[in-house]
C-alpha cells in the first residue's frame, strides 16, 4: 500500500511540475492559433522546394511529437 501511495505522489508532483509550463503552452497556442490564419502556414511551409522544407523542418524541429503523432500533425497542416 506504501507503494501505491509513493507512486501518486511522485504522479501528482509531476503534474503540479508541469502544469504551469503546460498553461503557458496551451495560451501561446491558441494566441497563434487566432493570429496566424492556416492559409498564412500553408503557403510558408508549402511548396516543392528545398527552401520550404528547410523552413517546414526548422519549425517542427523544437516540436515535441513523437513518432506516432507526426503523420496527423503533419495532415493537419497540411489541410
Amino acid at each position: 500500500m506504501n507503494f501505491i501511495a509513493e507512486v501518486g505522489r511522485a504522479i501528482l508532483d509531476m503534474m503540479l511540475d508541469s502544469s504551469l509550463y503546460m498553461l503557458i503552452g496551451f495560451t501561446l497556442a491558441g494566441i497563434l492559433a487566432w493570429i496566424a490564419p492556416r492559409g498564412s502556414v500553408a503557403r510558408f511551409m508549402g511548396g516543392r522546394g528545398m527552401l520550404s522544407s528547410l523552413r517546414s523542418a526548422m519549425v517542427g524541429a523544437p516540436l515535441p511529437l513523437c513518432s506516432c503523432s507526426v503523420v496527423p500533425a503533419t495532415v493537419a497542416l497540411r489541410d
